[in-house]
């Protein structure tokens, strides 16, 4: 066979197979988001709970006549709740934002492994029609010169 038709033939397998990697390390890169992303909501949730227990808690003593130090100090807590909160949604949007992005490197990177199949399939039909050509030529030729030796 041709050396070069088996170069094209392993010069698409081989964009194939980098284009296969790229779109397995883009999944795995999108899991990591994922991950990354449900541990920062998770974390969101936490503290958005809480801070809400310490409001309720906060609430309720305003009737029980809790001391003005406890107040404070309550008080003080509930702010750097909220600053921690304010911050894990800032983290979690981001999050997000990186999980979406990923999640459209993945498409892209599958749109490759897609493109490079139909490029290897087209070669390996161009190949094929190119080997049944020489195949028919070689076999025409033979007969060709069996008919040739018969009428000599």
């Amino acid at each position: 066979m041709n050396t070069r038709q088996d170069g094209h033939r392993d010069a698409w397998s081989l964009l194939l197979l980098k284009a296969q990697r790229a779109h397995q390390q883009a999944q795995q890169q999108l899991a990591l988001a994922q991950s990354r992303e449900a541990q920062l909501v998770a974390s969101q949730q936490r503290v958005q709970g809480m801070l809400g227990e310490y409001r309720r808690r906060q609430f309720e003593s305003l009737d029980g006549g809790q001391l003005m130090a406890d107040t404070r100090n309550d008080r003080q807590f509930m702010a750097q709740l909220q600053k921690l909160l304010e911050q894990s949604m800032r983290a979690t949007a981001q999050a997000r934002r990186q999980r979406e992005a990923q999640a459209q490197a993945v498409l892209v990177a599958r749109a490759e492994v897609d493109k490079a199949e139909k490029l290897q399939a087209h070669a390996q039909a161009r190949e094929r029609v190119w080997r049944d050509r020489v195949e028919q030529k070689a076999q025409d030729d033979l007969a060709t010169l069996r008919f040739q030796w018969r009428s000599a």
